[in-house]
């Protein structure tokens, strides 16, 4: 049954595989989505702050203002002391755009100052006007400074802040916009995600080939008894039906032996545990010698073990069977305390599957069945058929 074991670990791996997949990739996101959120809170907070400082010097000359809002005229000195003061800030900073606007009505606003051309096709591109509508208006109603949502356009990833214009009345005559462009911030952290998301797949890859290497020795203590060096029941049975499926698919025969030593209670009164123990790791050393590599050693419980036989009918089965009985017959344990050989014998059960469709306990129940044969003797091999023909 080596190949099942095998399959076994396989599974084992992937599943843990699959675990530590899936904490790196919610690491990953959470770390990406956590430096990019950071960085467009910074953004924004010096977008926002910008456009309140700007505010404040325009408030400073609210008349120049008002008559720059009526006339428009790009050229008067205003307007180019303003537009100089813009370029100042672009050129000292990573803002891209400062502006001011005035509401025409509830959907819809115009720019007035503008550190680009007043021609600019910033404002027409589909999305972006739709951010900062949202957010100027957000303003006209709050009058108060707020910041404005990442928004992707021509020029980049534009975010920001907005603050409003008061007059001496605290009345609401506009607004000044500031968009920043943290394409480049943004492209950092995603070349970030990116070498993340290199070191956790060489980390994986790491991982797997070390399971693959290790798993045997990390997974023998959980599935093989530590007395015997035998598979423990709980690993039998998860197993048993996957090889009686496999028979069944293959055509090929499947056999099972449920062995049991005699009088084993009598060695445990007369000689105690531990030389109990002894019997049963030495017993299951004679039975070993005697299986093929492939043949599956389980203990089921106390003195109780169980060989499954793959690909080996009730005939062969019963001389293995035979076998198994007569090497434990001849051979004996010297007790030391007690300065005496101690022999033991063995029952055996036999149950086949004979390409029945048949469940993994039903096949167990028919060696067990057997067994109860065999010990109505003791020191016996019996087949479930034997059982039957009673």
């Amino acid at each position: 049954m080596d190949h099942l074991y095998k399959n076994y670990k396989r599974r084992i791996i992937l599943c843990v595989m699959a675990v530590l997949i899936v904490i790196l990739v919610i690491i990953n996101a959470v770390v990406y989505s956590t430096l990019k959120r950071l960085m467009e809170n910074q953004f924004q907070l010096a977008g926002q702050s910008t456009a309140v400082a700007v505010a404040s010097i325009i408030s400073e000359d609210l008349d120049a203002y008002r008559n720059f809002l009526a006339t428009k005229d790009t050229s008067s000195e205003y307007y180019l002391r303003m537009r100089s003061y813009f370029n100042e800030i672009l050129r000292t900073s990573s803002i891209r755009f400062i502006y001011t606007t005035n509401r025409i009505d509830e959907q819809h606003i115009e720019i007035i100052l503008d550190s680009e051309p007043t021609d600019s096709k910033y404002y027409s591109v589909p999305g972006s006007i739709e951010a900062m509508n949202e957010t100027a208006r957000k303003v006209f109603r709050t009058k108060l400074p707020t910041e404005l949502r990442p928004t992707r356009s021509v020029f980049g990833h534009l975010l920001g802040g907005y603050a409003p214009i008061l007059d001496e009345h605290s009345d609401l005559i506009g607004m000044v916009g500031v968009d920043i462009d943290y394409g480049e911030v943004l492209s950092v952290v995603q070349q970030l995600f990116i070498a993340l998301t290199t070191i956790f797949i060489l980390l994986l890859l790491f991982i797997y080939m070390l399971l693959s290497k290790v798993s045997h020795y990390l997974l023998e203590p959980m599935l093989k008894d530590k007395l015997t060096g035998a598979y423990n029941k709980r690993y039998f049975e998860s197993m048993l039906q996957k090889s009686i499926d496999t028979a069944l698919i293959a055509e090929q025969e499947l056999s099972v032996l449920m062995l049991d030593l005699d009088h084993f209670k009598n060695i445990n009164d007369t000689y105690g545990h531990i030389f109990g123990d002894i019997v049963l790791g030495k017993t299951a050393g004679w039975i070993k010698e005697i299986l093929r590599k492939d043949d599956f050693f389980v203990r089921y419980g106390g003195e109780e073990f169980i060989i499954l036989f793959f690909n080996i009918d009730s005939s062969i089965a019963m001389k293995l069977a035979e076998r198994i009985r007569k090497t434990i017959e001849s051979r004996n344990i010297y007790n030391t305390d007690h300065h005496t050989n101690i022999s033991m014998t063995i029952s055996i059960g036999i149950a086949s599957l004979r390409k029945r469709n048949i469940s993994a306990l039903e096949l167990v129940k028919e060696a067990d069945k057997a067994l109860y044969k065999a010990k109505t003797t003791r020191n016996a091999v019996a087949t479930f058929l034997d059982y039957q023909d009673e």
